[in-house]
């Protein structure tokens, strides 16, 4: 008799919480969206110009090759213009995906593209790199998800 009323029990908890989780979900104020990868550089002073040089050279192209492989539903490249010490981050580069399962494998993805881009170009790549590690000092990195209020 006790292991009649413990299941029973039990199955009355699990579908209390199954129906509270679907009424929660249901009653949200918004939608999950696209997912965004964020990575905040501080590019050295005088710099910058170059650093984009080398950003429209070397990764634009393989991020447009991926928007039209339907990896990345977009990109954006931002400057902050209101720095809150000389060392604060001042250039992003966000990546932005419909969901999360599309960020998988994304850095074999462009490792791929980059080698299909620029067969043959690996020491230019290899000193492009190195040139650009030398421009910039990364901050930060943050993946963020935008909400889509009902």
């Amino acid at each position: 008799m006790f292991k009649y009323h413990s299941r029973l029990s039990l199955c009355l908890w699990a579908m209390l919480f199954i129906f509270s989780a679907t009424a929660w979900a249901q009653n949200q104020k918004f939608t999950p969206s696209a997912v965004w990868c964020a990575e905040f550089t501080h590019v050295n002073p005088g710099r910058t110009e170059d650093y984009l040089e080398q950003m429209r050279l070397y990764l634009l192209p393989v991020l447009e090759e991926d928007k039209r492989e339907n990896g990345l539903q977009d990109y954006k490249i931002l400057r902050k213009v209101d720095q809150a010490s000389p060392e604060d981050w001042n250039i992003s580069i966000v990546l932005i995906y419909k969901n999360y399962a599309q960020m998988d494998g994304d850095d074999d993805r462009l490792d791929a593209i980059t080698a299909k881009l620029f067969a043959g170009k690996e020491r230019e790549l290899k000193e492009a790199s190195k040139m650009r590690k030398e421009m910039r000092v990364d901050r930060e990195e943050h993946i963020l998800q935008e909400l889509k209020l009902k």
